[in-house]
């Protein structure tokens, strides 16, 4: 129990403890013998032994007998209410004892047949799991087996469709190369064709240019020869009329820019590339041939 709260024997203990003390005297109560006084112990003993007239006596156990001889040679006291009421109290805590003890002796004994009765649906119940568990192993077993089997003649059928779509692509990848060699050559040949047609129509192209500039320079040098006038030497203040010019340079002169003479420029132009040069080249070329030929025009008029 916690601190502060007593037990019920305690309690009673308690209790009595004023009346088997050595300084309480009892009106009713006679002197009390020299045994009595040499041994309160034992007339404590002896008034907890007493029998109650209204309550039923207990089974005594063997010491409580060999006590109660002891005890009958001296003549009992008369006790006062408070202290018959104090040997019930007493009586009636140690038959709610034995009873309890009782109750937790039944109790255990449930208990214990309890224990045992789950023990033993226990054990059925692990038998029949343990069969059970047999019993779906062999099933599990069976179904495995039968799973295989089924695998087996699926994989086999999946191998021969393999097999048979393996030929089919095989034979279209040889009917595919086969057309694209014969649309290869074919290529090549209209290739070889248009080319060998774009050479004739260039050559072509080329003769009637040269044609049609040869006709072109003949008339101009016959309509500088059937001009009258002169655009140099007018002949009256008024005379404003020019013919028109012959020919003209669509693209307007620019001078050919010279770099300054530098080492470190030097090295940069030399390393310039051949077709950068060529294209300077051509260019200086086509200026001078324009120059030379606006040049003979005025002299084929005079």
């Amino acid at each position: 129990m916690d601190d502060g709260v007593l037990s019920e024997d305690d309690d009673t203990f308690s209790l009595l403890s004023p009346i088997y003390h050595e300084s309480f005297d009892s009106d009713e109560d006679p002197e009390p013998s020299p045994a009595q006084q040499t041994s309160p112990h034992r007339q404590r003993s002896t008034s907890a032994l007493s029998v109650s007239p209204v309550r039923c006596e207990l089974p005594r156990t063997h010491s409580d007998q060999m006590l109660s001889e002891a005890v009958k040679p001296a003549a009992s006291p008369t006790l006062s209410a408070w202290e018959m009421w104090l040997v019930n109290k007493a009586k009636e805590d140690r038959l709610k004892l034995e009873r309890k003890s009782e109750e937790e002796r039944l109790l255990k004994e449930k208990k214990e047949q309890e224990e045992t009765e789950k023990e033993h649906k226990r054990k059925v119940m692990d038998e029949k799991i343990h069969e059970w568990l047999k019993t779906k192993r062999q099933q599990e077993k069976q179904e495995q087996l039968l799973k295989l089997s089924k695998e087996e003649v699926e994989m086999q059928r999946k191998q021969e469709k393999q097999t048979e779509i393996e030929q089919k692509a095989q034979q279209k990848y040889k009917d595919w190369l086969q057309k694209k060699n014969q649309e290869k050559i074919e290529k090549e040949k209209k290739d070889k064709e248009e080319v060998t047609l774009k050479a004739e129509q260039e050559r072509e192209r080329r003769k009637r240019a040269e044609e049609m500039f040869k006709d072109w320079l003949a008339k101009a040098n016959e309509k500088s020869r059937a001009s009258p006038k002169s655009p140099c030497y007018p002949k009256s203040p008024y005379d404003k009329s020019c013919p028109p010019p012959s020919f003209y340079n669509p693209i307007p002169w620019k001078p050919i820019p010279v770099p300054p003479q530098e080492t470190s420029q030097n090295k940069t132009t030399d390393k310039k590339p051949q077709k950068q040069r060529k294209s300077q080249q051509s260019s200086s070329n086509a200026f001078r041939l324009r120059n030379t030929v606006s040049t003979a025009q005025p002299l084929q008029r005079r």
